[in-house]
């Protein structure tokens, strides 16, 4: 799984029309800072095989959460809790043929199908960080097309 966040991070480095619901935030403690929930749903797999991979990115670029679900009928759902507030991007891939990896073509053209946070377009490589950037401040729902 590692080498394959590495290459997913790497596809982002060359370089979800975001439908949110929002409610109020919920507080850990007094003076803990307000987290959110986050859900991802990916949408458009060619098939209910393997997994989907994903990994999301602070405003900065850091790599903050990296994991991977199964489908059911063709759609990935991450949840995040206790997420804090602020600015992230996510990048996804379905490894449709199960082997851990991004596939690649020639010129690093990626063989399986892949998408960003705010459905940003990947154009002679990954949409630039600000592209994919969207702000997390309440509950949020956020769907990614592959």
């Amino acid at each position: 799984m590692r080498t394959t966040l590495f290459a997913l991070a790497a596809l982002v480095m060359m370089t979800a029309n975001s439908a949110c619901s929002q409610s109020d935030p919920g507080l850990l403690a007094d003076n803990a800072e307000p987290t959110v929930t986050l859900t991802v749903k990916v949408t458009n797999a060619v098939s209910s095989d393997h997994f989907v991979y994903l990994g999301m990115q602070d405003e900065e670029g850091n790599m903050v959460q990296q994991t991977k679900a199964s489908l059911d009928n063709e759609i990935a759902t991450f949840t995040f809790e206790d997420m804090p507030m602020g600015r992230y991007a996510i990048q996804v891939f379905h490894d449709e043929n199960g082997n851990g990896d991004l596939d690649t073509g020639a010129f690093g053209i990626p063989n399986e199908r892949y998408g960003f946070s705010n459905n940003a377009v990947a154009n002679f490589g990954p949409p630039a960080l600000e592209e994919r950037l969207f702000t997390l401040d309440a509950n949020t729902k956020v769907v990614i097309e592959l």
